[in-house]
């Protein structure tokens, strides 16, 4: 197939007002028996805005073509069902890329960066806000690499680095935030898959400070009997200020001090997640890697019967 390129010079907005209301670029998966394998370039050159009805569909590609989306502004989602890389028959599932100058904000609706198989690629340059509704990384097989330049800001909904049940994958998704972090409210759930033979997912802080507080949960599925966990590394090259309210909730995540960086505890303690197996990597300083608790501690959540801390040479 050819390429299909739709440039747009300043903002897209779309506001539906009815649940059968559909924005696609690339619109068909097959005639009769030939697939569509057209590819997609998709350039708006401001922002991107999507309003409306719950279940309004926006789509990206339902071709089998690679796609690539590219936003010049913000990106502003308040509702709907969005997705890219997606139609009904997974023959469309392709590789994906979503580049985001500005802002990435979400208050409400459904979005899936990734939604059938394929390699998917996520750059936003500047903040990153979830509060409400859901936002899913990948949601099938294929490796998932996600950038945050700036802030990031989780105070409510759902994020996801994997979202989905029943297809299990082998491929991280791996998404790096090199500005501050902040988890509120809400939950992040670096897979909702209960295999063992899920991959591990990483979440990478890179930024100088990492506040964990509210009725916030970190999670991976199948906490105590799952042997797949997500991976929360700290891995800015320096300091790193740490601060925890009691009640933000850590399970099936194992938590890394890389190399070169010094994680100060300026509040509250650091949690860990505990397991029906023994272990002592559940938190991890590596070599090179520094934790200044001060007067605080390092505490178990409690829910199961092992724990560990290891403290490389």
């Amino acid at each position: 197939g050819g390429t299909c390129t739709f440039n747009i010079t300043n903002n897209l907005s779309l506001s539906s007002a009815n649940s059968a209301d559909i924005f696609r670029v690339i619109a068909l998966t097959n005639i009769s028996s030939n697939v569509n394998t057209a590819k997609l370039n998709f350039n708006i050159g401001g922002n991107l805005t999507i309003n409306g009805h719950p279940n309004a569909e926006f789509t990206s590609s339902a071709g089998a073509g690679t796609e690539t989306v590219t936003v010049g502004g913000n990106v502003n989602i308040f509702n709907g069902l969005n997705s890219f890389n997606y139609s009904t028959n997974a023959i469309a599932a392709h590789a994906n890329s979503l580049s985001i100058t500005g802002n990435f904000t979400q208050t409400g609706g459904n979005t899936f960066l990734s939604r059938l198989a394929g390699i998917h690629s996520l750059q936003v340059t500047g903040a990153f806000s979830l509060s409400a509704g859901v936002v899913a990384m990948k949601s099938s097989v294929g490796a998932s690499n996600g950038n945050i330049d700036g802030n990031m800001q989780v105070s409510g909904g759902f994020l996801y680095l994997h979202n989905n049940a029943v297809e299990v994958t082998a491929d991280p998704c791996t998404l790096t935030v090199n500005g501050t972090f902040t988890h509120s409210n809400g939950n992040i759930t670096f897979d909702d898959n209960i295999s063992n033979s899920s991959a591990q997912h990483w979440l990478i802080l890179k930024g100088n400070t990492c506040t964990l507080s509210g009725a916030a949960i970190m999670t991976h599925a199948g906490a105590g009997s799952c042997t797949a966990f997500g991976i929360l590394s700290f891995n800015r090259s320096g300091l790193i200020n740490y601060s925890r309210v009691a009640t933000h909730a850590l399970q099936q995540i194992k938590q890394r001090v890389e190399n070169a960086c010094t994680l100060r505890v300026v509040n509250g303690s650091i949690q860990t997640a505990t397991h029906a197996l023994a272990g002592t990597d559940y938190f991890r300083i590596r070599t090179g890697g520094r934790v200044e608790l001060g007067t605080n501690q390092i505490l178990s959540n409690a829910n199961f019967a092992n724990t560990g801390v290891q403290v490389d040479s």
